[in-house]
């Protein structure tokens, strides 16, 4: 046990003076020191300390972790391992991480999460949207878990889709064959007309088609690759 009493200059005001102390390693490797806050008797202070030990017990490095530095250090891991496009979806759902920002992973609960959720339901943006912007917080925590052994099963099984009640459903709209080739035929432009007709006959999706590059085209054997 690291329980101990401060000294009468570092006591606060309504008396409080015992504390327990507990090291950590950091992501920079050093050691690092975390000191309770000041409780009034010796007892009280070492039952929050085995609460404290209870709930950090498993993770491995950095028990106060915040989802904003898990979420950038996931942004960081990912440069160099997927496109540009995926990157900047991160960065466009970033933006609406602030709710979940200064809490610490382990003490995410499900009253941050109705808090969050409920800010989302007051944007502009469909049901869609708001679920894939979610999943930004699923890949997170998915991250934390896997580098750190974070335990966020709990938080992360309370996460669902996105759904109005009573809304409607956005129906697909998309060409029939006639319609497209009348379509296609007054489009001059030719690096227009080579991107409709690579969307239409390969059935990409818009993603799909910006990250193309010319090294996915083999001209000799006539065959595109999607990323």
């Amino acid at each position: 046990m690291s329980v101990r009493q401060l000294k009468e200059n570092k006591r606060t005001r309504d008396g409080r003076s015992w504390v327990f102390i507990q090291y950590s390693k950091g992501l920079d490797g050093k050691r690092h020191q975390y000191q309770s806050q000041a409780y009034f008797t010796k007892e009280e202070a070492t039952k929050a300390e085995l609460e404290y030990l209870d709930k950090y017990k498993d993770v491995e490095v950095n028990p106060h972790m915040t989802f904003k530095e898990a979420y950038t250090l996931y942004y960081e891991y990912q440069k160099d391992k997927i496109k540009d496009s995926t990157l900047k979806t991160y960065r466009d759902r970033i933006k609406y991480m602030g709710l979940l920002d200064n809490i610490e992973l382990v003490n995410l609960n499900w009253e941050h999460y109705q808090k969050w959720r409920s800010q989302m339901n007051k944007t502009n943006l469909c049901d869609k949207y708001k679920t894939d912007i979610q999943k930004f917080i699923k890949q997170v925590l998915n991250f934390a878990e896997k580098q750190w052994d974070f335990n966020l099963r709990k938080f992360y099984n309370k996460l669902e889709p996105f759904k109005t009640p009573g809304a409607i459903k956005k129906e697909m709209d998309f060409y029939e064959p006639q319609e497209f080739f009348q379509y296609i035929s007054v489009i001059d432009d030719l690096r227009d007309k080579c991107l409709f007709e690579t969307l239409y006959y390969c059935g990409l999706r818009r993603s799909e088609a910006r990250g193309l590059q010319w090294r996915h085209i083999d001209f000799k054997n006539h065959t595109l690759t999607i990323a």
